[in-house]
């Protein structure tokens, strides 16, 4: 399982989760502030942001994940990835 609080870029720089989150969250302001709201709203960029907000909340509460959580991120483990280094 991924390390719940880093995550390894491609220059091999570690963030955690939420500096992951806060650049995003920034991308998706900028693409806001040139009229592009409602696609980046629509878009994978979305999706992103929901799926490490999820990550973040299973590192807050550790290995107290019921095993059908565990198994669904399991199963989405490629959508996850993603969402950390695209």
């Amino acid at each position: 399982m991924l390390d719940p609080f880093q995550c390894e870029s491609s220059e091999g720089q570690r963030a955690s989760y939420q500096e992951i989150l806060e650049r995003l969250m920034n991308g998706l302001a900028f693409c806001r502030s040139i009229g592009l709201k409602s696609l980046a709203e629509k878009g994978r960029f979305s999706h992103y942001q929901n799926r490490i907000k999820r990550l973040i909340q299973i590192a807050r509460q550790g290995e107290d994940l019921p095993a059908k959580e565990k198994q669904r991120i399991v199963d989405q483990l490629q959508q996850y990835l993603v969402a950390l280094s695209e």
